[in-house]
């Protein structure tokens, strides 16, 4: 890799960001150091009590008061021409966009009730994605929506055409973006391991537990951190 190509970059649609939310931020983050190597920082912020450094993608650690759930963010190329395009949509948009981190953001509220942002680069030479070599890895995240194929729709107007495949993912969106028909709005993320079959005793070890909940994503199992956070593990 050259430096004149720094790397893949995020294209419009893509899930980049991820945030989650829990009773204890220092014990989840303590779990996830432990299992799965990763970097965090403490940062002063209102929103984050931890930062993770060495995923593939943005990763924030949040300390909530209400069930632990996981946040799901979105990359934008035009915030201002996605804000246009939601006009006459029925989703919410959260106030006005604001600068954070070197880019520009703002809220949504779907139209299924779900909550999301958009993230622009302010800088577009900033804009290098994909993952790190030998680093932790977000494989992608199942979002539960009563209707997949709305949320989709709904997505699909702010950052262009974006369709529901026939394996319930949303096309051409990196990491994987799964899309389960379900009455919750509680999203997992899924997180690479190099060590699938003996993620059960490692998990319990830390105080975690394996979830018996259905879950539809091949080729991954289903886990708890100690604070009831779920999270999924695939290779």
């Amino acid at each position: 890799m050259t430096q004149t190509d720094p790397g893949p970059k995020w294209v419009s649609g893509d899930f980049m960001y991820g945030a989650i939310f829990t009773p204890n931020a220092q014990v989840t983050k303590d779990f996830f150091v432990s299992l799965l190597d990763w970097e965090v920082e403490r940062v002063e912020s209102e929103y984050a009590e931890f930062d993770v450094v060495n995923l593939s993608i943005q990763h924030s650690i949040c300390e909530s008061a209400g069930e632990p759930d996981f946040f799901v963010g979105y990359y934008t190329s035009d915030i201002e021409s996605a804000i246009r395009a939601l006009g006459d949509s029925k989703v919410v948009i959260k106030g006005e966009y604001f600068e954070e981190d070197g880019g520009y953001t703002v809220g949504l509220q779907l139209s299924t009730g779900h909550h999301t942002s958009l993230y622009q680069y302010v800088d577009p030479t900033k804009n290098v994605a994909g993952t790190r070599t030998g680093q932790p890895e977000v494989l992608g995240v199942s979002i539960p929506a009563k209707d997949p194929r709305q949320y989709v729709s709904d997505l699909g107007t702010a950052v262009g055409g974006r369709r529901l495949t026939d394996q319930g993912t949303i096309s051409e969106t990196t990491p994987s973006v799964h899309l389960v028909q379900a009455a919750r709005l509680h999203s997992i993320p899924i997180y690479r391991t190099n060590d699938l079959r003996g993620a059960d005793d490692r998990v319990r070890t830390l105080g975690g537990t394996a979830d018996e909940s259905e879950w539809t994503v091949p080729d991954t199992r289903l886990f708890r951190d100690p604070t009831g956070f779920q999270f999924a593990l695939g290779e």
